[in-house]
């Protein structure tokens, strides 16, 4: 008898079951199985570590869709008890979310991340392209699923700047448009009641000797999808013989009864490479509104 609850001992350890005294391992709910796909329903702040902590956050847009890969238990948040799950970005990217915030996807209803990054970068270099694809995410702009904005989260030379609208799922889906940009640090999607969205997005600069910084571009997501509709420096840098031309703006997107406004204040200025001081500063503010697909100018 003892001898048989040895091997039974033995079988249950090597089995991966916990060891006496430990809790058991967190299990989802049945009617959620892992991996499965989710939506962010707002601006999230994902968690860097498996702890509920304020110091520890990165944000995400509403309508990423993030790939819920495992179970970690509860957590306490603002004073409530949370579930926490760890979420994968991309191939590459992993965090931790709560449950609370992600709203589940059935099965099939969006591109898995392997199928996005197949089409995302169906045009990389061969050589790289399994590389690449680590790196596609995924941004919805329709509720249904049906319509998916790819994007790259690489700065590699070879990866980064990929974009696609694709519509349909699985061996249906189709790729409505492309275009290719600088490295993205940032990608938010403007939903609009009525007409297509518009896509914002930050990109460095193709830097240069001479040359580095940032800009803010907006693409339209009507016909054509992924028109550039405006782009603003938002930090150029740009080295003369002794002095540095200095270009600096700060971009404001709010929604209207009719769209949205976009505001842009820009200053410019030469700083003297020898003693730092700036001089011929010129400050401007131009007035945009979206609506409807169209961009114009107030």
């Amino acid at each position: 008898m003892k001898k048989k609850f040895l091997t039974l001992l033995c079988a249950t350890v090597l089995s991966g079951s916990p060891a006496l005294g430990e809790p058991p391992a967190p299990k989802p709910p049945p009617e959620l199985q892992l991996p499965f796909e989710a939506r962010v329903v707002r601006r999230l702040e994902l968690f860097r570590v498996p702890q509920a902590r304020s110091s520890d956050m990165t944000e995400v847009a509403a309508g990423m869709v993030v790939t819920v890969s495992s179970w970690v238990g509860e957590k306490t948040w603002e004073g409530q008890s949370e579930q926490m799950v760890q979420v994968n970005l991309d191939g590459r990217s992993t965090y931790y979310a709560l449950l609370s915030r992600l709203e589940p996807l059935k099965k099939g209803a969006v591109l898995t991340a392997a199928q996005a990054g197949g089409l995302l970068f169906s045009q990389a270099p061969k050589t790289r392209r399994s590389w690449c694809e680590q790196f596609a995410r995924r941004l919805l702009l329709s509720s249904d699923g049906s319509n998916l904005l790819l994007y790259s989260s690489s700065a590699d030379e070879e990866c980064a700047g990929y974009l696609a609208v694709v519509t349909d799922t699985g061996k249906g889906a189709r790729v409505l448009a492309r275009a290719r940009r600088g490295p993205l640090q940032s990608v938010v999607l403007h939903p609009l009641p009525r007409g297509p969205a518009l896509l914002e997005f930050e990109e460095f600069l193709p830097s240069t000797a001479r040359v580095t910084g940032s800009r803010r571009t907006f693409l339209g997501l009507g016909k054509p999808a992924l028109k550039e509709l405006l782009s603003v420096d938002t930090r150029r840098d740009e080295l003369e013989q002794e002095r540095k031309h200095s270009v600096l703006a700060e971009v404001e997107v709010k929604p209207s009864e009719q769209g949205l406004d976009i505001e842009v204040r820009r200053t410019e200025m030469q700083v003297a490479l020898a003693t730092g001081v700036e001089s011929g500063h010129v400050r401007e503010t131009r007035k945009y509104h979206y609506a409807n697909g169209t961009l114009s100018a107030q």
